[in-house]
């Protein structure tokens, strides 16, 4: 089965995860599973982040102090997301200081025609 998917959704997470999560012995694992709906998670073993930075990377608050470029990848999916799946789309990022971080992405999968 083919599936389409938006163009760049996941290189900007495991970019995010190389760069700003992991150290040099560190991993950053992709899974893709198709159920009822594409499942995406990007996992990795990294820094993690704070319940604070995750809700200023999903509510498009301004991340003080951050470096130049920080959650500008995870934006842009959630842009692409939302306007090429509506509320359909799920974004989740759970982390923990000192384990990691995964982003989940969960997306319809149309069967047949593309609902309008």
């Amino acid at each position: 089965m083919q599936l389409e998917i938006p163009r760049f959704i996941l290189q900007p997470l495991v970019e995010n995860a190389l760069y700003h999560g992991v150290s040099d012995d560190g991993y950053v694992h992709v899974d893709i599973r198709l159920n009822e709906e594409l499942e995406i998670k990007v996992q990795d073993n990294g820094v993690g982040m704070t319940p604070e930075k995750i809700r200023q990377l999903l509510n498009d608050d301004p991340l003080d102090g951050q470096k130049v470029g920080m959650g500008i990848g995870m934006k842009y999916v959630i842009r692409i997301l939302e306007s090429n799946y509506g509320d359909r789309a799920k974004f989740t990022i759970k982390s923990e200081i000192g384990n990691g971080t995964t982003v989940s992405l969960s997306l319809p999968v149309y069967r047949g025609e593309h609902p309008s």
